[in-house]
């Protein structure tokens, strides 16, 4: 309230250690969808109902299972349709999958969809959206860390259309860190290179409408090198939560 904290609560716990999973919401209930446990590779999607006071209820089983387990994959949400991209599949190995689900009713997914695939495997690639385009910068290809930069339209029917190549990459490969989208804005935060380890630059481009992402610049710094954490923005603030700075 007010812009004040207020105390953490402890919630129902998931039905087992995970880790590496995607966790989305629609404001009635409480997703995770894949994930790995120490032992298992996960496809399934479990629920929690979201009440009134926010507090959640307990993990059940989603009737809307992945078409294959996955960990490592980006996340974003375009109202009440979720795209997952990218991953790593039961052999460890990148995936270049991109899926999809909407919303069935509150609180209830529906089944998920393919879309038009990346144009490589990555695992954790950055990935944003205007609300009308997917942004996807960076990536691990199970080999090399990556630095191009891909856009794709969302149709009417959320799907999502061919994958075009930016011709300006980052300045850097990058992976495990947050691709921010504002004010016709990208922004590129920390990460993680593999021959250079934690990032602390931070580069932005405009988008143009019709060509989409432009030259990357490099606007500022972290107080120090970056990766594995959680943000959110709001109100023209970005909030960067934990992470990893060592290599």
């Amino acid at each position: 309230e007010n812009g004040v904290l207020g105390k953490w609560s402890r919630t129902p716990s998931l039905p087992r250690n995970m880790t590496s999973l995607s966790v989305f919401s629609d404001g009635f209930s409480l997703f995770i969808a894949g994930g790995w446990d120490g032992y298992i590779l996960s496809g399934d999607t479990i629920s929690a109902s979201v009440n009134s006071a926010g507090s959640i209820g307990s993990f059940l089983p989603a009737d809307s299972p992945l078409p294959q387990p996955l960990e490592f994959m980006s996340t974003a949400q375009i109202g009440n349709t979720v795209y997952i991209a990218g991953g790593a599949g039961a052999t460890g190995s990148p995936t270049a999958s991109v899926l999809f689900n909407t919303f069935a009713s509150p609180g209830t997914l529906g089944q998920w969809r393919s879309a038009s695939p990346l144009v490589i495997p990555l695992v954790m690639p950055g990935i944003s959206t205007n609300g009308k385009y997917l942004f996807i910068a960076g990536g691990f290809d199970g080999y090399q860390t990556r630095k191009e930069t891909y856009y794709a339209a969302v149709n009417p029917d959320h799907s999502v259309g061919q994958w075009f190549l930016s011709p300006y990459p980052l300045p850097l490969g990058v992976y495990k860190y947050g691709l921010l989208h504002d004010d016709n804005c990208l922004f590129v935060i920390g990460g993680f290179n593999d021959a250079q380890y934690a990032q602390s630059a931070i580069y932005s481009t405009s988008v143009d409408p019709q060509n989409g992402p432009g030259a990357w610049a490099r606007i500022g710094n972290l107080p120090y090198g970056l990766y594995s954490y959680g943000f959110t923005e709001s109100n023209n603030t970005l909030f960067i939560l934990g992470g990893i700075n060592g290599s």
